[in-house]
């Protein structure tokens, strides 16, 4: 039982592929740290960034936007970085990494969905 609760929760919790995903962060401050990112990763065109996230902190009024880094629209585990910005939009301290050496190209998943999350039970 313990096990199916477990289960239901993470799958509950999980935001489906291609969610619309809440950011309450302007689109100025999206646009300045994903360009920031891209900018310093120097990655080149092997991977994508994605903000997943964002919010504005009171009364300082910091922005802070989450950056994931993508290849083929698949999430690549451990990179994200967190990017703050000031009032101006200036790119105040930025914490996270992304991957160098990330597969190139379109990956498409191994696995479904459902046999994803039967092996997830299986593990629980």
């Amino acid at each position: 039982m313990n096990r199916l609760l477990a289960l239901a929760l993470c799958l509950a919790c999980a935001a489906p592929a291609g969610a619309q995903v809440r950011i309450d962060a302007g689109p100025a401050a999206v646009d300045a740290a994903l360009a920031y990112v891209r900018t310093a990763s120097a990655l080149g065109t092997a991977s994508e960034f994605a903000a997943t996230g964002g919010h504005v902190s009171e009364p300082g009024g910091v922005t802070y936007v989450y950056v994931q880094q993508q290849v083929g629209g698949i999430d690549v585990d451990r990179a994200i970085v967190a990017v703050a910005l000031d009032r101006q939009g200036r790119v105040a301290p930025v914490a996270g990494a992304v991957v160098a050496g990330a597969p190139e190209g379109a990956r498409s998943p191994s696995l479904s969905a459902a046999a994803a999350a039967a092996r997830a039970a299986a593990h629980v």
